[in-house]
């Protein structure tokens, strides 16, 4: 339980109703006050007709006054080619596999049957991808022989 339950749960009926009534008075406060970003862009043009920059009067540069915090960019993914499948399921011939990304639901549990992926192999389009070799980590150590 965070550490202000535990002090709202201290309080009265009566310091709880007046908390409640300060609580919803700051709202209402909050809610009538202008954007902090309209709020800037004032003070920037008043600070312009009495002939200061925002530099010269805060230590900032007016284009950060204006536009307020800096967001980032999102990078534009690239675009992909489209590629051919390479594997087809031959009971939903709809189901299709291009060999990158995770493997297929269905060819998944083809596999683990006992099936090989290179039987789904779209033919005369693909070869089979070839498996990268794992390491097991091991260190083999073989005794020379006395």
């Amino acid at each position: 339980m965070p550490a202000y339950d535990a002090e709202l749960s201290n309080l009265t009926y009566v310091e709880l109703a007046r908390l409640i009534r300060r609580a919803e008075k700051r709202k209402a406060e909050l809610l009538q006050r202008k954007p902090a970003s309209q709020v800037r862009a004032i003070i920037v043009i008043e600070a312009a007709q009495a002939g200061y920059t925002m530099e010269e009067l805060f230590g900032i540069a007016t284009a950060d006054a204006v536009a307020g915090p800096k967001r980032r960019r999102r990078r534009k993914a690239k675009a992909r080619t489209k590629l051919p499948a390479k594997y087809r399921n031959p009971e939903n011939p709809d189901e299709t596999w291009t060999g990158r990304g995770s493997m297929p639901r269905w060819l998944s549990a083809l596999t683990k049957r006992g099936r090989s992926r290179a039987d789904f192999l779209v033919p005369g389009v693909a070869k089979p991808t070839p498996t990268k070799h794992k390491p097991d980590g091991k260190r083999r150590v073989v005794k020379a022989a006395r």
